[in-house]
């Protein structure tokens, strides 16, 4: 649970920090209340619940992958950086197998994952997450240790911190 409230606050901070981002023109004291506005806002996202999704709509219960590290993406059938992507984090499934999980998160339709997933034929848990108002455009990867905490973001090709972790 603790990865999926570090990937909320990590898709929304860039939302909450433009809508509280001072300009020059504001005094100390509406600095102030805009910088506690922004932390009230980020705990209330910490708290939130955060919904993952099987394609047939149930909800995911991530207890059911501890015990080994993963690796979450974020990415969209519109993006080809993100397609590279996930080929990317392919290679990395098929190097070390069982030893690692790698989720590749949407938001899109679940039909268009369901059709990606089915003609790119790669060897990732396809989920969907629920949408949020500020859209991803990039692909972004997240490495997280066998207790489920955040390790670092990391590029596809990060294998010696794969590896690290795979060999605690």
């Amino acid at each position: 649970m603790k990865m999926l409230k570090y990937i909320i606050i990590y898709l929304l901070t860039p939302v909450l920090v433009s809508n509280c981002t001072p300009n020059n023109l504001e005094t100390k004291e509406e600095k102030t209340a805009k910088e506690t506005n922004l932390e009230v806002a980020k705990q209330t996202v910490v708290n939130a619940d955060f919904q993952l999704f099987e394609l047939d709509g149930r909800i995911v219960k991530m207890e059911n992958y501890n015990g080994k590290p993963y690796i979450i993406t974020l990415w969209n059938t519109k993006d080809k950086k993100s397609i590279d992507n996930l080929k990317q984090l392919a290679i990395t499934k098929d190097k070390y197998g069982d030893r690692i999980n790698i989720f590749a998160l949407s938001e899109e339709h679940v039909s268009k994952i369901i059709q990606f997933k089915n003609e790119a034929k790669l060897p990732l848990l396809f989920y969907k997450i629920a949408s949020t108002k500020n859209k991803r455009k990039k692909a972004l990867n997240f490495l997280y240790n066998k207790q489920g905490n955040l390790v670092k973001e990391i590029s596809p090709d990060s294998y010696t911190t794969i590896e690290n972790q795979l060999n605690e």
